[in-house]
């Protein structure tokens, strides 16, 4: 209790903490006169009572509007009581108490991150910030994903987020993450959600492959050379920055008719009935290429008048 004494009449308030609503009764004013005069009571100046009235009788003070300890924590309020021959003035100290009523802001969104889809697991990628105004536990902040994330983890106290399974750009290419911030009030936490958009870049980790294999081509055996035998297609599994695709032959295999290991030991002897039982098997190679991609093969060694079916790999 606090006592403040002046001239003939004594007064006591009570101790007020915390934070009231509009029109809420907060504390009691009392005061005694020896002369057992009729006291009334009062709240001085403009500024304070914009926030306080006192029932001129019965000295309970009122809250005229909401407190915010956030933005007022303490206020020095002046009350009075008078009897019909004096007045006293006496000022209070009266401290805001806090209740959790912020709950937690993130700074600097939106947030979004770029990571190759090679980043090891356990690298840190990206750092989020959120801070309550609230004291005490109720301004404390606990990060989370919300729902869990299979690949990414949060750390929640820091914010830091970091990798947590290997990835793969061909498989996903972009995550959307929430990112939950809880303050750690015991009976009433509150909490806010801010987005986190993370891209996946490619790397060059996957080797072209051939489509609609296998190959098998016929000719006929007066083709002339230069003529196009077949077209063959491959592509390359990077799909986030594919690159050309260079063709070459890197090996052959010839069999023929029992006595013959060679294409080069056709001659006009050879009927077109003998070269059916010749093959020809082409390995094709890919490789970057120096220059623009080359969409087609073109391979013809030299005229034959007969020709074997031909086999591309």
């Amino acid at each position: 209790m606090i006592l403040l004494r002046g001239r003939n009449i004594d007064w006591e308030h009570d101790k007020f903490h915390g934070s009231g609503s509009n029109c809420s009764s907060i504390t009691k004013l009392w005061a005694r006169d020896p002369d057992n005069d009729t006291l009334v009571f009062g709240v001085v100046g403009e500024e304070a009572s914009k926030y306080f009235a006192v029932e001129s009788e019965t000295g309970v003070v009122w809250l005229r509007q909401t407190l915010d300890r956030e933005e007022i924590s303490e206020l020095q309020v002046e009350f009075s009581v008078s009897d019909k021959q004096s007045v006293i003035k006496g000022i209070v100290n009266i401290q805001v108490g806090d209740v959790n009523d912020n709950a937690p802001v993130f700074h600097n969104q939106p947030y979004s991150v770029r990571i190759p889809e090679n980043t090891p697991t356990g690298t840190p990628i990206f750092i989020v910030n959120a801070t309550d105004r609230d004291q005490g536990t109720g301004g404390s902040v606990l990060y989370s994903f919300q729902p869990p994330s299979r690949f990414f983890s949060i750390d929640g106290a820091r914010g830091v987020v970091t990798v947590h399974r290997p990835l793969d750009y061909e498989t996903t290419q972009a995550y959307q993450l929430q990112v939950n911030g809880t303050d750690q009030d015991k009976d009433h936490p509150l909490s806010t959600l801010a987005n986190l958009a993370i891209t996946i870049t490619d790397i060059q980790d996957m080797d072209p492959i051939f489509v609609n294999l296998p190959y098998s081509t016929n000719i006929y055996e007066n083709s002339p050379p230069g003529k196009t035998v077949r077209v063959i297609t491959a592509i390359d599994q990077d799909r986030g920055r594919p690159r050309g695709i260079g063709y070459t032959i890197v090996s052959d295999s010839a069999s023929s008719q029992p006595g013959h290991t060679n294409h080069d030991d056709l001659n006009e002897r050879y009927s077109r009935e003998a070269a059916k039982t010749l093959r020809k098997d082409f390995h094709i190679k890919l490789q970057p290429p120096r220059r623009p991609k080359i969409r087609k093969i073109v391979w013809y060694p030299r005229p034959l008048r007969t020709l074997p079916n031909l086999l591309l790999l």
